[in-house]
C-alpha cells in the first residue's frame, strides 16, 4: 500500500469513528508522529479522575493487587 492510499484509509477509518475518547488517543498519537515526542498533557476531566482514584487509593477504599498477585491470576486463568 502506498503513502497515498494509506493516508486515504486512515480517513476512511477515522471517519467512522463516533468514539471521542477513541479520537483524542488517535490524534494524540498521530501529532506525536508529526512534532515528535512531546509531553502529553492531562486535561481537567482526566485529572480529576486520576485525583479522584487517587483519594479512593490512599484511603483504603479502592482494590488493588501486587503484580505478583496479578501475575498469578494471569497464569492461573491463561496456563502461562
Amino acid at each position: 500500500m502506498s503513502v497515498t492510499e494509506l493516508k486515504k484509509h486512515l480517513y476512511r477509518v477515522i471517519n467512522e469513528i463516533e468514539n471521542e475518547e477513541v479520537l483524542k488517543a488517535v490524534l494524540t498519537i498521530l501529532e506525536s508522529g508529526k512534532e515528535g515526542i512531546k509531553n502529553y498533557q492531562l486535561d481537567d476531566e482526566q485529572m480529576n479522575i486520576l485525583r479522584k482514584r487517587e483519594k479512593q487509593y490512599l484511603g483504603g477504599k479502592m482494590k488493588s493487587s501486587s503484580i505478583e498477585e496479578v501475575e498469578n491470576k494471569l497464569r492461573s486463568k491463561y496456563g502461562m
